[in-house]
C-alpha cells in the first residue's frame, strides 16, 4: 500500500498520541486519572455503517469528538443541546465521506467522561495490573484531534495521560 506525505504525517501523530504510556502508572495514579476523567462531558459526531464480516453486530458508529474534556455544567450541556439540530445539520451536510458503507443515520450527543474514557480494566473487570487495564475501550477520537470538526479540547493534559491502544 502506498502513502502520501499527509498520510505519513498523520500516522506519526496517531502514533505520538496513542503511545503514552499508562502501564508505569502506579495504582494512586491510574485511579486519580480515571477520577479526574469521570468529571468531563464531551461532544461527540456518529456515523453509522454497514460491517459486512460481523454476523452478530451488521452497523457500528465511527466517531469524531467536537468538544473534549468540558467541566460539567449543565447551563452549558442545556446550550450545546439547544444547538444540537442546527450543529447536526452542518456536521451531515459538510462531513466529507469517503466510505461506501455509509447508512445515511448520523447522531450528535453529549457523553460523561466515565463512559469516554472507560478503559477494558472498568469494561471487563481487569485486575490493575494487567495489560490492557487503562487502555481505552471505545474510539471516541479521545486522543486525535485530527477527525473532522473536532473544535475544542479543554483538557488537553488529561487527554494525555489515556492511551487508547
Amino acid at each position: 500500500m502506498q502513502t502520501s506525505g499527509k498520510t505519513d504525517k498523520i500516522a506519526v501523530e496517531i502514533e505520538k498520541n496513542t503511545m503514552t504510556n499508562t502501564k508505569n502508572m502506579t495504582i494512586t495514579e491510574q485511579k486519580d486519572l480515571k477520577e479526574k476523567s469521570k468529571n468531563t462531558m464531551h461532544l461527540i459526531y456518529g456515523r453509522e455503517y454497514t460491517d459486512d464480516e460481523s454476523i452478530s453486530e451488521p452497523t457500528f458508529y465511527s466517531y469524531s469528538t467536537i468538544y473534549r474534556n468540558m467541566d460539567i455544567d449543565l447551563k452549558n450541556k442545556e446550550k450545546l443541546e439547544s444547538k444540537f439540530i442546527e450543529m447536526k445539520t452542518y456536521f451531515d451536510k459538510n462531513y466529507k465521506e469517503v466510505a461506501k458503507n455509509f447508512t445515511g443515520h448520523t447522531k450528535l450527543e453529549i457523553i460523561f467522561g466515565d463512559e469516554y474514557y472507560q478503559t477494558f480494566g472498568d469494561y471487563y473487570k481487569l485486575d490493575s495490573i494487567e495489560e490492557d487495564y487503562m487502555t481505552l475501550h471505545e474510539d471516541y477520537g479521545q486522543i486525535f484531534n485530527g477527525r473532522q470538526f473536532f473544535k475544542k479540547d479543554y483538557n488537553p493534559e488529561l487527554t494525555k495521560k489515556h492511551n487508547f491502544y
